[in-house]
């Protein structure tokens, strides 16, 4: 969602429809640096990550992928039908959402780059309401040039 919340923030493509449903009279709609937060749609950029992180991790149920795809491509239509967004900003939010769950569930599956130490940033969700990033940093120590394991005693 960062990734569309900067794109929102530096194109600001104006919606369709105004905040009461009904059709803007105005020459801005659809182009670009008009004062909106239309482009590209973060709806179907989220729904699409999902459905390629759940076909990418359940893929070997035959029903997966045609559900989690099936059911981004609803959320997709449905932002142009009910004139929420242009059919440029689904088609571009979907295809980062692609992109994005894409890189999450490959990059999950790949050994870190640096074994030794890995840095770690996550966000947190508090249960009483707010937000936070959690840092963390595993390490393993290293003694006189070689990796000592946890089980090795020094």
């Amino acid at each position: 969602m960062v990734v569309v919340q900067i794109l929102k923030a530096a194109t600001q493509r104006p919606r369709p429809t105004s905040s009461g449903g009904r059709k803007r009279n105005h020459d801005a709609d659809g182009e670009f640096f008009a004062g909106g937060n239309s482009f590209p749609s973060g709806h179907a950029a989220g729904a699409w990550a999902v459905a390629e992180v759940m076909s990418d991790r359940y893929g070997r149920h035959m029903w997966v992928p045609p559900t989690a795809y099936g059911l981004a491509g609803l959320v997709s239509v449905a932002r142009v039908t009910r004139r929420r967004h242009f059919p440029s900003d689904v088609f571009v939010g979907a295809v980062l959402g692609y992109l994005i769950g894409r890189h999450v569930s490959h990059s999950a599956d790949r050994e870190p780059a640096g074994k030794h130490c890995r840095l770690r940033l996550l966000p947190y969700i508090s249960p009483a309401g707010g937000s936070a990033l959690t840092v963390s940093w595993a390490f393993q120590p290293e003694y006189a040039g070689r990796r000592v394991e946890p089980s090795t005693r020094i």
